[in-house]
């Protein structure tokens, strides 16, 4: 088969698979499927892909064609290892469905269609890409896991294929013996140990896919209910929990020098101005997690400026949004580069605990978007919503012509530079921060896995909206931080 399959990026957004399966390729190659993700595939007709296939894509591959003959597949499905732990039928429900929505947001015209799977429907998205091929996912639970499932197929299908039916319906898990586990050998505790930069890099992004997708999961998962006490106390978080996953989603991750025992990674998200800093140690029982952790504004300051609200500084400068994110974001960076040089020796410590008056004005801001942004999917707005996605189609499809009609003729960006822009961003757009007026919506899109670079999209308000105007919002000459 000659051809990549071009994933959703749904799937880091959602649930990190691409970064953990990147983080286990190589192990996990080496491996039976049978032993890692609890299945087995008895389909007719499909064939297992060579090692070094697998090594591509980060996962076990399938071909509908005979063993050795992979050129002559027009479908191809790989399954990832996932460590999305799911407790319980409630938390189950909730993920899927979080996937569901997140999956619509960037394929509106996705379909649904159900499949048995070991004896239970499983929901199959799929859609077709821009080159008129067709992409398969699910999520299939297995034990306290989800494991994800994604396939491609050349050309396009309106309804799941029989052959892909027949591959989906000859997963099965793998039975497992009752048998208890030996009680673990009592270990004595090692000397904190320091970090190496991949490390660091690894926990840091897994965490910042987590967040993004369910804060108070990401802690759980990472043992860091004391080091987030600030956030989790609030009475304003009790009234929204996943609005704290808003400052992560799309965020710079930026770290000071990881070979020190406890290094410190920030999540910067310029639409707030507010960065997430994070302490990190090695943990008594193994693995990593947060030693304490902060919120600070984008000045690097744990209370807003002078004591008043803290309001992000692009928001002031309304007659250049652009220039002002792009002076806030580097200042962050320059700031944080400052504090935690890359060549320092010393220990790295936080500015202090965040002030209650800066975590509940962000915590607020952050409520309030999250609201919008469930707002904007409301009966109501779906005239608005649909001209929206209208325009991300033709942004995806790269339609200079099509993008035209769509804009105003006054609009200083026309449909040519906006078709020109990395159609890796392009392809992953979603709603992030919307700001609704007496006339008009703004709607601010983003890439989750993209950070600092947006688009502002204005919508009139009206029985036939259309676009009043699209603004490029980009980092310009900004450096020093991963994304």
């Amino acid at each position: 088969m000659s051809y990549r399959i071009k994933w959703p990026s749904i799937m880091c957004l959602s649930i990190g698979v691409l970064a953990v399966a990147a983080a286990v390729c190589s192990v996990a190659a080496a491996r039976d499927m049978t032993q890692v993700t609890g299945l087995t595939v008895t389909a007719r007709g499909w064939s297992r892909g060579q090692p070094e296939e697998e090594k591509e894509v980060g996962g076990w591959a399938f071909y509908n064609c005979p063993p050795g003959r992979y050129e002559e597949a027009d479908t191809r499905f790989v399954i990832f290892e996932e460590y999305q732990e799911i407790d319980g039928e409630q938390e189950l429900d909730a993920f899927l469905k979080l996937f569901r929505k997140l999956y619509l947001e960037e394929y509106p015209r996705a379909r649904f269609q159900y499949v048995t799977i070991a004896g239970t429907p499983v929901e199959v998205a799929f859609t077709i890409d821009d080159e008129g091929d067709t992409l398969f996912t699910l999520n299939l639970p297995v034990g306290n896991r989800v494991i994800s499932i994604v396939g491609a197929r050349i050309g396009r299908c309106d309804e799941i294929p029989a052959d892909v039916r027949r591959f989906l319906e000859g997963i099965q898990p793998v039975k497992t013996s009752a048998k208890k586990p030996a009680p673990p050998v009592p270990v004595k505790a090692a000397a904190p140990s320091a970090f190496t930069a991949s490390e660091l890099m690894a926990v840091a992004t897994v965490f910042r896919d987590r967040a993004s997708s369910g804060f108070a999961d990401a802690v759980r998962e990472f043992q860091g209910d004391q080091a987030f006490e600030f956030m989790f106390s609030t009475p304003e978080y009790r009234m929204n929990a996943d609005a704290w996953a808003l400052v992560f989603t799309g965020s710079y991750l930026l770290c000071s020098r990881p070979d020190q025992t406890r290094p410190i990674t920030a999540f910067y998200n310029p639409l707030y101005d507010a960065a997430v800093l994070v302490r990190w140690t090695h943990l008594p029982g193994g693995g990593v997690g947060p030693d304490s952790a902060t919120l600070v504004t984008g000045r690097l300051k744990t209370m807003p400026d002078g004591g008043g609200t803290h309001v992000p500084q692009w928001l002031k400068a309304p007659s250049d949004p652009n220039g002002a994110l792009q002076a806030q974001t580097a200042g962050f960076i320059a700031e944080f580069d400052r504090r935690y040089p890359a060549s320092s020796g010393t220990e790295a410590a936080l500015p202090g605990a965040a002030s209650e008056d800066l975590v509940k004005e962000v915590f607020g801001q952050c409520r309030l978007q999250l609201e919008s942004l469930v707002a904007f999917q409301s009966r109501e707005l779906k005239p608005m919503r649909s001209c929206l996605n209208g325009f991300r189609l033709a942004l995806i499809g790269g339609d200079p012509g099509k993008l035209n009609r769509l804009i105003p003729l006054t609009n200083p960006v026309r449909g040519k530079e906006l078709a020109a822009l990395p159609v890796e961003w392009r392809g992953g757009l979603a709603p992030m921060f919307i700001m609704p007026s007496a006339r008009q919506i703004s709607v601010i899109l983003g890439d989750a896995n993209i950070p600092g670079w947006y688009l502002n999209v204005c919508i009139t308000k009206s029985d036939t909206p259309e676009l009043s105007s699209v603004g490029v919002m980009v980092p310009g000459d900004i450096s020093g931080g991963a994304k």
